[in-house]
């Protein structure tokens, strides 16, 4: 996933919300920046810096997200519904799935995963 996208969509959000810049203004450009990182989601709702053209290969890096640009991506998501920016709910609800498919029971979170991994090596809680 395009950085400069998440990023972007986070700063224009920020600056709605401390009010440096009225929501109408950079409307059009925050949805397009909605639209792309929905573009973007992988098939099991989370991101990945990983761009691949082949995105039907079942196990391939193409169908793999990463926790932190996951969580990265969702708190910008956050910032722009909160400046008032329209988020797909089923994007947000694919997105959170996702991450805690990552989260283990210790608390801790997996790097990696791929759509339709097994999870059954998860660490017991201590």
């Amino acid at each position: 996933m395009a950085q400069r996208t998440r990023a972007s969509a986070h700063r224009l959000a920020r600056c709605v919300s401390e009010g440096k810049i009225k929501l109408d203004t950079v409307r059009p450009t925050m949805e397009g920046l909605v639209s792309e990182i929905r573009g973007k989601q992988k098939p099991g709702g989370g991101w990945s810096y990983y761009v691949t053209r082949d995105l039907k290969t079942a196990g391939s890096p193409s169908n793999q997200a990463i926790s932190f640009i996951t969580a990265a991506t969702l708190i910008a998501l956050f910032e722009a519904s909160g400046a008032g920016v329209r988020i797909p709910p089923e994007m947000r609800t694919e997105a959170i799935t996702c991450m805690e498919f990552f989260r283990n029971p210790d608390g801790t979170f997996e790097y990696m995963v791929f759509q339709g991994a097994d999870r059954s090596h998860r660490r017991p809680n201590p």
